[in-house]
């Protein structure tokens, strides 16, 4: 009989210690639920974060040959810069501040000098024509109307001229200013500029 009774008493225990086992597990259970969901939706909340700033280009800010190439108005300048092997120095730190030509600038020389100048055995003339179009520094707009001459990388200068609300660099209208880059500035230009005493008819 006390056998019986004994073992009624565990039983007993056994039937009440199991169901605040099982509530302790479910709980657990629903925890480790909610801290996935959350990891997931932080983990979301990352990616979503970082495809706005891949989109926004604040990954990696653009150098100014990316700003030559990702343009379709600069398409002949960016060919010039690659064949003239620049691409490498114009993706340093500088800083630097490119006086870009558009297609239509490029188009308006000469018959056949743009031909030529692209030719390989041209090619140091190409780099001389390039670098009279880059200074070194930053030079945003407002600072550029407020030079009278800049001093560029193939070394001589450029002349600043401000006629009212329009700047000519050279004797070229700049049509469209402060395309900002990691390494510098770039300002469209009209016009190729040309190196004193750089001669078209030389080139072969």
């Amino acid at each position: 009989m006390f056998k019986i009774e004994k073992l009624k008493t565990i039983g007993l225990m056994l039937a009440m210690t199991l169901p605040l086992g099982l509530v302790a597990c479910s709980g657990e259970t629903q925890q480790s639920s909610r801290d996935s969901v959350e990891m997931d939706d932080q983990s979301m909340m990352n990616r979503r974060d970082a495809d706005r700033n891949a989109s926004m280009g604040m990954d990696e800010p653009s150098t100014i040959v990316n700003v030559v190439i990702d343009r379709p108005q600069f398409e002949t300048l960016a060919t010039a810069v690659s064949e003239a092997q620049l691409k490498s120095a114009l993706e340093a730190s500088g800083p630097y501040t490119l006086f870009a030509p558009t297609n239509d600038a490029f188009n308006a020389l000469p018959s056949g000098v743009l031909q030529k100048l692209l030719k390989p055995e041209n090619r140091g003339k190409l780099q001389m024509v390039l670098k009279f179009h880059v200074v070194r520094g930053y030079f945003p707009a407002d600072k550029v109307m407020k030079t009278s001459r800049m001093l560029t990388l193939e070394g001589q200068s450029l002349s600043v001229d401000v006629r009212g609300n329009e700047v000519y660099i050279d004797g070229a209208r700049v049509t469209q200013t402060n395309l900002d880059a990691k390494n510098g500035v770039v300002h469209q230009i009209d016009k190729v500029l040309l190196p004193t005493g750089f001669d078209v008819n030389s080139l072969n």
